[in-house]
């Protein structure tokens, strides 16, 4: 089992934990913290979430429109089909649960779509 790190980022909403392995992000999610966490030794971070941040800060300073950090999406195989078509979503659209589900071919699937981004630990954050 890979070991799992966590470092937070301190975003214009709020402070940001990202956690992940070696190879890639597994979660983004808001803190209750008013303050971030700093590690002292960064230089054993996990590159991805290094990556990570930096992408985050790149694209809360307006210079950034997509991502390109590997993200691990744990889920059965109908969340990660939701998962990967929310990443396929342009930079500054919205949709609506009924067009994401149109999007999967599973029109009459908008709860369970609904339900599979709530349980998106990525989604918190935006990761088109």
């Amino acid at each position: 089992m890979e070991r799992i790190q966590t470092i937070d980022y301190a975003s214009p909403l709020g402070v940001l934990e990202i956690s992940g392995t070696e190879d890639e992000v597994c979660s983004i999610l808001f803190t209750d913290r008013d303050e971030p966490i700093l590690l002292e030794q960064e230089d054993n971070c996990h590159e991805p979430l290094l990556v990570c941040r930096q992408q985050l800060d790149e694209y809360f300073s307006g210079k950034r429109q997509s991502f390109s950090v590997p993200l691990w999406m744990k889920g059965t195989d109908f969340q990660k089909s939701v998962w990967h078509t929310l990443t396929t979503i342009p930079y500054a659209h919205k949709i609506t649960y009924t067009e994401l589900a149109a999007l999967i071919g599973k029109e009459n699937a908008v709860r369970a779509v609904g339900n599979a981004n709530g349980k998106n630990r990525l989604n918190h954050c935006a990761m088109p």
